[in-house]
């Protein structure tokens, strides 16, 4: 990812995601800026609750087993996530934060399995906003080729 390159004309650039909030074209529009600005292939977005539950609100990108992969965390991986900690440390917080880079040796075989090797995925850029309380959990993925891996 480029950040200094990427947001020379921000304002131009972010503003089809922005004026598509709560429109049904927002998933298109936010994956499309993305795109352009970072070279993101995938975007999941999840909501974990105070009792440990996480829903994946928005899952769209170029990784086929997307969905998959977004109940799958859900259910299961959101325990293993080298990020939760730091979400849950920082619950209701005024700010966002950008969650630490993690190495992929920390997560298990099968986590690496499913969210990096059988995608294509070969780089993570986590984000946690809070909203009225809420967290929603921003998760974007740089992929090495556009279609995932046979």
């Amino acid at each position: 990812m480029k950040p200094r390159e990427a947001f020379t004309d921000s304002v131009g650039d972010i503003t089809p995601p922005v004026l598509a909030i709560r429109r049904p074209g927002f998933p298109k529009a936010l994956i499309g800026t993305l795109r352009r600005l970072a070279n993101v292939g995938h975007c999941m977005v999840f909501s974990p609750a105070a009792d440990g539950a996480v829903r994946c609100l928005l899952d769209i990108g170029n990784i086929a087993i997307g969905g998959a992969r977004g109940l799958a965390y859900s259910e299961r991986f959101q325990m293993a996530d080298a990020n939760r900690d730091a979400i849950l440390s920082q619950a209701a917080s005024a700010a966002p934060i950008v969650l630490p880079t993690v190495a992929r040796r920390t997560y298990s075989n099968s986590y690496r399995k499913l969210f990096f090797v059988d995608s294509g995925v070969v780089d993570k850029f986590a984000t946690a906003i809070w909203v009225d309380g809420a967290c929603f959990y921003v998760k974007t993925e740089a992929r090495r080729h556009s279609t995932p891996p046979a």
